[in-house]
């Protein structure tokens, strides 16, 4: 009997041991910690991660999560991830788009007279993604068939120190992940929504790659026959993308001879983020400015557009940057036409009816 007692001891023990050993093994091999952080992942934002997307955009097969709460009413979840022995992070929020009054702000775009980063269009889904150096920025609406004209928005940021998110490859890879999130998302918060192509392969920021006006075919072509009259006023060149009808904002930035200072910036704004950028105190003060038809206010146009309680919102602004600004000779005038070309050509391709200028 106590030889029994004996061997069950010694065969417990060597069952721990074996235990202890295995578990020191996943330890020192970073195995528990990849499986921690898997998990971890995989629940983040309430399910909501595309886990897969999110590595491919940090760089990183392993990857540490933090979940929050988003602050303000209509978040649904908030949760930040970075990548293990490296720099990158994410930032990523969910929100009811009827309750998604910040993203103008999550985008980098506060103000008419400064300009961080021009917009670029996610292929056939509803977002826009900006980027400029070590940061990229995104946000994806999709409208909910199920909800009475409500959508669901993600907002999403990564940061890399030290490298760069304007090339074709950190931009595509980040867009990926968002419209990734997006889509689960909708599946853990309930919205049918319309599903979308792949997302292609975006472009370098436009800023990196400037076109002649006078060739411009993307946001700018409606722009391209006063090519030379934005010349005489120092403004040859444009940062322009694909004109899509499905992105929220559309940019075309008239830029000085060399390409790299951006004089103009024509941007259009569509359903929850014509709203979130008419709110920011400036804006908002010169849109006040222009309904009175203040002579000091630059000229803006809306336009009612289908499936929509937000007007469109079409602005033009001069671009101060150091200082000063490379514009010669500034022109209501020609600030006036060029908005009217401008928001006519995206209001066309968003469905909306023809713009009003004031």
């Amino acid at each position: 009997m106590q030889a029994g007692r004996r061997r069950l001891t010694t065969i417990a023990g060597a069952a721990v041991g074996v235990l202890v050993l295995l578990a020191g093994v996943l330890y020192f091999t970073g195995t528990l910690q990849k499986w921690r952080d898997d998990s971890d992942l995989s629940s983040a934002c309430k399910g909501a991660v595309d886990e897969d997307g999110v590595r491919a955009a940090l760089g990183s097969g392993t990857v540490s999560v933090d979940d929050g709460t988003a602050p303000g009413e209509g978040a649904l979840a908030s949760c930040s991830m970075a990548a293990r022995g490296g720099s990158a992070s994410m930032e990523v929020e969910a929100r009811w788009s009827s309750r998604n009054g910040g993203v103008a702000t999550s985008l980098g775009r506060t103000s008419l007279a400064t300009h961080t980063a021009e917009v670029t269009p996610l292929g056939s889904w509803p977002g826009v993604l900006t980027s400029e150096e070590g940061m990229a920025r995104a946000s994806v609406t999709l409208q909910c068939r199920n909800k009475d004209g409500e959508g669901l928005a993600v907002n999403a940021r990564m940061a890399r120190p030290g490298d760069t998110t304007e090339d074709s490859a950190a931009r595509t890879a980040f867009a990926r992940a968002t419209v990734g999130i997006a889509e689960k998302a909708a599946d853990v918060f309930g919205c049918d929504y319309r599903p979308a192509g792949a997302v292609p392969r975006l472009p370098a920021a436009p800023s990196t790659a400037p076109v002649a006006l006078s060739a411009a075919d993307g946001t700018c072509a409606a722009i391209e026959p006063l090519a030379a009259s934005a010349e005489k006023r120092g403004l040859p060149r444009a940062w322009e993308t694909e004109a899509s009808g499905k992105a929220p904002i559309e940019d075309c930035v008239l830029a000085s001879p060399d390409g790299k200072r951006p004089g103009y910036r024509l941007s259009a704004y569509y359903g929850s983020y014509a709203r979130s950028f008419a709110e920011i105190p400036e804006v908002k003060s010169v849109l006040k400015d222009a309904e009175y038809r203040s002579k000091s206010a630059p000229p803006v146009a809306h336009a009612q557009c289908p499936n929509s309680p937000e007007r469109a919102l079409y602005t033009v602004s001069e671009i101060v940057s150091g200082g000063s600004s490379p514009v010669k000779n500034p022109s209501r005038a020609f600030e006036t036409e060029a908005l009217t070309a401008f928001a006519k050509q995206s209001a066309k391709q968003h469905g909306c009816v023809a713009p009003t200028t004031s």
